[in-house]
């Protein structure tokens, strides 16, 4: 049985975001559940999952409660009921993916950047996003994770359009090993 409706509200989030899609028909999205999850068949969570999805009361009250929180925009039109992430659910399903990222052992994700005092609303967020993907602070504009974060961070990056000021890459040699 699912542990909490947290774990489903995240995995709603995450899936939709890895669409790649601006909005999703909610049946097809149903219904391609393990082409949009994270998911894979063999997991008994998976499987959960599928059975919470069949219960049509349980799934209207967890896009109800998405929607009343405002990570999700609910728009019906005739017979068909289109999904689409606000950018707190984009926040959220984005945060979500990088704390689910695989941990290195032998190396690091780094990101440094230089966003200028015009666009300060963007680095503002940019930091709390990090701070709140267990990214630590090396110095100012300079942040680290141990979770293979990169491909993730750059996709963000390019969509915030803050791609001109902002670095993400691996590193593999640290002059001192850190507390991670």
């Amino acid at each position: 049985m699912l542990k909490r409706s947290k774990s489903i509200s995240n995995t709603v989030l995450t899936s939709l975001y890895a669409s790649g899609l601006a909005a999703v028909e909610f049946y097809n999205w149903t219904n391609n559940f393990k082409h949009w999850g994270y998911h894979y068949e063999s997991n008994r969570e998976w499987k959960d999952y599928l059975k919470y999805f069949k219960n049509k009361k349980k799934t209207r009250n967890l896009l109800y409660s998405l929607n009343r929180r405002k990570y999700i925009k609910i728009n019906k039109t005739g017979d068909k009921v289109i999904i689409s992430l606000t950018d707190k659910g984009k926040m959220a399903a984005l945060k979500n993916s990088l704390l689910q990222t695989k941990k290195m052992s032998d190396k690091y994700t780094v990101v440094i950047f230089d966003i200028p005092e015009t666009a300060r609303l963007a680095r503002v967020l940019f930091r709390k996003l990090l701070k709140e993907a267990s990214f630590k602070k090396l110095q100012q504009s300079v942040w680290i994770s141990n979770g293979d974060a990169r491909d993730i961070m750059i996709k963000f990056i390019k969509e915030q359009k803050i791609d001109k000021w902002v670095n993400v890459f691996y590193a593999t040699d640290l002059f001192k090993k850190l507390n991670i």
